[in-house]
């Protein structure tokens, strides 16, 4: 059975919204839908974590836009290999490290196409503090094909378990065979970018974006959740003190707020609209991560016309005007890059067309694989 005809699972282990994984696999769903696909959605969360979920995203919690055949599966309350078994799909598309073993578990003998949502090796030496960022481990000195130690033995074993696995761009593709040697006929020849759902989806709601001169907001950070290291929070705080003069709001789960007194916390915006509609309104999104793969705020950033200001600390740095772009990482630079943001529209390096192609790609292996 191959093309549209297909029954496909996509599966992720957090809900739409709560990373960018998660709203790319919601996304990736939505448009095969609509393109006539035969797909399912699963959002792979304990109930214990519904009321969590509900409390930051509102009833719609992990179906967003009321699509058909979205269902929260408990993995530790619903038999998965029947619940499969049931649905009976040709094949399983995963988001999350999680998803992948959980589901492989439950049915080996049915393809897995894992899209990498992270490289959770890195990830791990960063919070570990092995290394003090992404740019720190890139300048680590390695003898040629030099084997790295594996940190996350979840996204080891979901690497291995599947059956293909892509990455979401060239940075995460380059270290996949430094860490798992082993591994190499699994690993996509090319990565395949998730910008374009984002960019995509984001365009429904141009209206609400202001000619630049008018926008209100200054300075935006977003993030799904702050409270997580990577996300630098408390480095952003210490950016958004040298812009005290200026308007600065911040989007995202945080716990506690720091800085209340000139910073505009907007905590998690469920509503698209509300959403789009601050985006629409700010003149420069910024993202101090110390290690981000692909953050999708960035091309929702884009398409709401907004300048974005990041370092090389997040893969998708290439998205970034040159003259924007923070290099070497230090608050002194990003607080140079700001101003030079706010004085007028810089536009981004992101080319939709190729961006597409690679939604054209993923559909083409999902019908094929």
């Amino acid at each position: 059975m191959s093309g549209i005809s297909r029954r496909i699972l996509i599966a992720s282990s957090v809900v739409p919204g709560f990373s960018s994984a998660a709203s790319a696999a919601y996304l990736l769903f939505q448009r095969l839908q609509q393109d006539g696909f035969s797909v399912h959605f699963w959002n792979l969360i304990a109930t214990a974590e519904e009321g969590y979920y509900q409390y930051l995203f509102g009833d719609n919690y992990g179906n967003p836009e009321q699509l058909v055949n979205v269902q929260q599966v408990d993995p530790e309350k619903t038999s998965l290999k029947t619940a499969i078994h049931d649905l009976n799909p040709d094949i399983i598309v995963t988001f999350s490290k999680e998803a992948v073993v959980s589901l492989t578990q439950a049915a080996p003998d049915i393809p897995q196409l894992y899209l990498l949502d992270g490289l959770g090796q890195i990830k791990q030496q960063v919070l570990n503090g092995y290394t003090k960022d992404l740019l720190a481990f890139q300048k680590q000195p390695r003898k040629e094909n030099e084997r790295l130690k594996v940190y996350d033995a979840v996204e080891k074993k979901a690497l291995i378990n599947c059956d293909m696995v892509i990455a979401n761009n060239d940075q995460l593709k380059a270290y996949l065979p430094a860490y798992f040697p082993t591994l190499l006929s699994q690993i996509y020849r090319e990565a395949i970018g998730w910008g374009a759902f984002f960019h995509r989806a984001a365009e429904q709601y141009k209206a609400y974006r202001k000619p630049f001169a008018e926008r209100r907001i200054d300075l935006l950070f977003v993030s799904c959740d702050w409270n997580t290291p990577e996300k630098n929070y408390a480095f952003a705080m210490r950016i958004a003190r040298g812009f005290r003069k200026q308007t600065v709001h911040l989007i995202g789960n945080i716990s506690p707020p720091l800085e209340k007194k000139y910073v505009n916390y907007h905590g998690v915006v469920a509503s698209r609209v509300a959403f789009f509609k601050v985006l629409g309104n700010s003149k420069t999104v910024v993202c101090p991560a110390s290690f981000a793969t692909a953050p999708g705020s960035l091309y929702e950033a884009i398409a709401m016309g907004c300048n974005i200001v990041t370092s090389k600390n997040c893969a998708s740095w290439s998205l970034c005007n040159e003259v924007l772009l923070v290099d070497p990482f230090s608050l002194r630079k990003f607080r140079e890059k700001i101003n030079l943001s706010l004085q007028r529209s810089f536009p981004a390096n992101f080319d939709l067309e190729q961006e597409d192609d690679s939604y054209k790609k993923l559909q083409e292996i999902i019908s094929l694989f």
